[in-house]
């Protein structure tokens, strides 16, 4: 790790992080504990934690926020939904979001000139008929 990603992780951890939990729980109206593998979004290349801050935060932040438009859905959110942990893959086939044990478990591809995260759309989707 160069001091670039030494720099950024530091960012993150100590303005991003707690800036985008403050909104999430606001929105949410509940706390729920963000867990970040912090390895695996410094391994490859420094996009990752740029991406994780400029797409995935907002990606989950406009999640929530669908979701919570609809206050029965916002209640069962609450109740459900204790922690998100995010990790960052190599390969698009490792991508998924998995829900279990009130963790909402999100796989992004964020590595190199191309990547993909699960958008707000599909975490919406896919949390919808769990809820």
């Amino acid at each position: 790790m160069g001091l670039l990603e030494k720099r950024q992780i530091v960012q993150v951890k100590n303005i991003d992080l707690p800036l985008f939990k403050e909104q999430l729980n606001k929105i949410i109206g509940s706390d729920v504990e963000v867990a970040i593998e912090w390895d695996s979004y410094i391994l490859y290349d420094e996009f990752p934690l740029k991406r994780l801050v400029n797409f995935v935060f907002i990606d989950i932040i406009d999640f929530v926020k669908s979701i919570c438009n609809d206050e029965m859905l916002k209640q069962r959110l609450q109740v459900k939904l204790k922690r998100i942990q995010l990790r960052n893959c190599m390969d698009e086939k490792e991508m998924e979001v998995v829900f279990r044990d009130e963790t909402l478990f999100i796989t992004d591809q964020l590595v190199g000139d191309t990547f993909s995260n699960n958008m707000a759309n599909v975490l919406v989707n896919y949390m919808k008929p769990i809820l």
